[in-house]
């Protein structure tokens, strides 16, 4: 009987110790900086429509590693609200830079961080194509990630937006426009 107590004594201590050093190891808690982002700069023209560009940093502020699987924008402008303009966007990061709209997945490692370069194609579908983009109102992205960790493999979001201000400035820096 004493043997059964006492086994059962280290089977009760095993478990919590177990559980106890699972919660002592924590999680990983990504962030994505979307409030903190640099402004959208024009990287390049052509005769209906531009090429903006941003950075975002990243950071697991978790004591534990995570991947980040999949990153990319949403751009929510939607056809009803605003037909003149079509926004395409990629998102990679600053490491590891792709021509091919592929975002490379990256260990991020407890405590540290890194830079994601946010690009989007601004196509105009009219007759005046830098008027109807200088027209465009505030647009809304959603950064979408996939992140897995050891707990669970999940999607979430960060919200910035491009805001008409830095298209106008855009359109100003590189000579297509002469207001503000």
């Amino acid at each position: 009987m004493a043997l059964v107590g006492t086994a059962l004594t280290v089977i009760i201590f095993v478990v919590i110790a177990c559980w106890g050093y699972i919660v002592h190891l924590g999680k990983a808690e990504p962030v994505f900086d979307g409030e903190h982002r640099t402004a959208f700069r024009a990287v390049s023209f052509d005769t209906c429509s531009m090429t903006v560009r941003c950075e975002m940093m990243y950071r697991n502020a978790g004591r534990l590693m995570c991947t980040i699987m999949d990153c990319y924008p949403r751009v929510l402008l939607p056809q009803e609200q605003f037909g003149g303009v079509r926004i395409t966007g990629r998102v990679e990061r600053a490491d590891a830079r792709r021509d091919d709209g592929y975002f490379e997945s990256v260990l991020v490692y407890p405590k540290t961080s890194g830079v994601l370069i946010i690009t989007l194609d601004i196509e105009s579908q009219g007759e005046m194509p830098f008027d109807i983009i200088r027209e465009m109102p505030d647009v809304n992205i959603d950064i979408v990630y996939q992140i897995v960790d050891r707990h669970k493999l999940y999607i979430d979001k960060t919200r910035i937006v491009l805001t008409a201000r830095e298209v106008r400035a855009a359109l100003k820096a590189k000579g297509a426009t002469t207001d503000g």
